[in-house]
């Protein structure tokens, strides 16, 4: 059953009774007034859902205009990505590559240090050698001088 104001209800037209129909019979026009009035009304209310709705329509529109923006920005990102990804990816080999080296001239300055090692304690040797020989020869001096 429809609540008493619905439109429904006023749409369905009652003849009149025999006293209505004895007093003139205009008791019809009053409810085409009515739904003539309540007409307008549902027909402004749906001018305004109208104009909301191309309004949501153009917001739609401004926000699929920036999703597609955004997705143009991910993409070129994404391009990026991946082009960094093989820098990175050769910088390591690179990386890798200068270890290697890293290790060989460890190696190597290892090897020069015990070589320098070896060096000294044959220089300090030597510095022992020539102060000996330094002795003998102000010695020696010393015999020449006292002859």
């Amino acid at each position: 059953m429809l609540p008493k104001d619905s439109l429904v209800e006023d749409l369905v037209i009652v003849p009149p009774t025999r006293t209505q129909h004895a007093l003139g019979g205009d008791c019809v026009v009053p409810k085409i007034d009515g739904l003539k009035f309540k007409v307008n009304g549902l027909k402004s209310k749906v001018d305004g859902f109208r104009s909301k709705v191309n309004r949501l329509k153009s917001k739609v529109n401004g926000l699929r205009s920036k999703v597609n923006g955004l997705k143009s920005k991910i993409d070129g990102l994404r391009s990026k990505v991946h082009g960094l990804r093989s820098q990175v990816n050769g910088l390591r080999s690179k990386v890798n590559g200068l270890r290697s080296k890293v290790n060989q001239l460890k190696s190597k300055v290892n090897r020069l240090k015990s070589k320098v090692d070896g060096l000294r304690s044959m220089v300090n040797g030597l510095k022992c050698k020539v102060h000996g020989l330094k002795c003998k020869v102000n010695g020696l001096k010393f015999k020449v001088n006292g002859l």
